[in-house]
């Protein structure tokens, strides 16, 4: 009884291991096919991602997976990708001091999040997030970065 009970639990193992690699494998496949798909985006010109849904989710999918990676901004700017700001800023924030951290910033305002890195400054508290934003708008020369 020990035996067969022994096999059927190294046989449901088993298969529920083939499941999840066949599942890391659909998604692979679908992160390696948004970045062609990006990639080819990116070598166009004057490319509307909103008039087309799965272009859209195609890039966005893509821009999930790079996670912080600064090279999204290449893409957000490129392809006019919406609704990133609170993400742009947080990317700003995590790269720290430099010229890609006030890209995310620039990108951000342009998206409308002027209002919201205004009052985030502007608290008698700041959180770590504030007070790295408030380094990466005075780094360079000094000076606040302008709008």
């Amino acid at each position: 009884m020990l035996k067969k009970t022994s096999l059927g639990i190294a046989f449901v193992s088993t298969c529920c291991f083939l499941q999840n690699a066949r599942a890391i494998s659909a998604d692979n496949d679908q992160a390696r096919r948004d970045k062609i798909v990006v990639e080819a985006l990116l070598r166009l010109d004057n490319v509307d991602i909103d008039a087309d849904p799965k272009l859209m989710q195609a890039v966005r999918r893509h821009l999930d997976q790079l996670k912080n990676d600064p090279s999204l901004l290449k893409i957000v700017q490129k392809l006019k990708v919406t609704g990133m700001a609170d993400r742009l800023v947080d990317l700003a924030a995590t790269l720290g001091e430099n010229t890609q951290s006030i890209q995310a910033l620039e990108l951000a305002v342009e998206q409308g999040a002027l209002v919201e890195l205004a009052k985030s400054l502007s608290a008698i508290d700041p959180d770590e997030r504030t007070l790295a934003l408030s380094k990466v708008m005075t780094s360079g020369k000094g000076k606040p970065i302008q709008d």
